[in-house]
C-alpha cells in the first residue's frame, strides 16, 4: 500500500494490476480505479510513491506512472519510461537521498534518481 496524491494506491499480488481508494478515502473504492503495467507486462512484486510519482516494480521491468488528473482513475504511465530490469523483492525498495533504492532481479542494488526520467 502507498499514498500517492490523497490515493491509497494497492496492487493485487500475481499480477500487473494496481487500483486505488476513491479519492480522500480509505474505504470506498470504484471499480474502474484501476490499470495495468503495461509498458511491458510482467507481475508487479511492489508499489513505491515518491516526488508524487508512482514507480511500478515488476518481476522483470518498472514503469512510472503519475497523476495527469481528470475523472476516473487518474494515474497514466509516464511517456517513453520502461527500466529494463526489475525488482527482485518490492520489499527491497527504500527512499534515501532524493532516489530510490531496490535490489534488482539479477541480484544488484539499483538507485533511480529523478532526473534519470526526464528523456531532456
Amino acid at each position: 500500500m502507498e499514498f500517492n496524491n490523497n490515493y491509497l494506491l494497492f496492487r493485487q499480488p500475481g499480477t500487473g494490476i494496481f487500483f486505488g481508494a476513491d479519492v480522500g478515502g480509505a474505504t470506498s473504492f470504484n471499480s474502474l480505479n484501476f490499470s495495468t503495467a503495461e509498458g511491458a507486462p510482467d507481475n508487479l512484486v511492489g508499489l513505491q510513491s515518491d516526488h508524487l510519482q508512482v514507480l511500478l516494480p515488476g518481476e522483470k521491468t518498472m514503469e512510472i506512472w503519475e497523476n495527469v488528473g481528470g475523472s476516473g482513475f487518474p494515474l497514466c504511465p509516464r511517456r517513453q519510461w520502461v527500466h529494463e530490469l526489475g525488482c527482485l523483492n518490492g520489499r527491497t525498495m527504500v527512499k534515501c537521498d532524493n532516489s530510490v533504492f531496490w535490489v534488482a532481479n539479477d541480484y544488484t542494488v539499483r538507485r533511480f534518481r529523478w532526473r534519470d526520467a526526464h528523456p531532456h
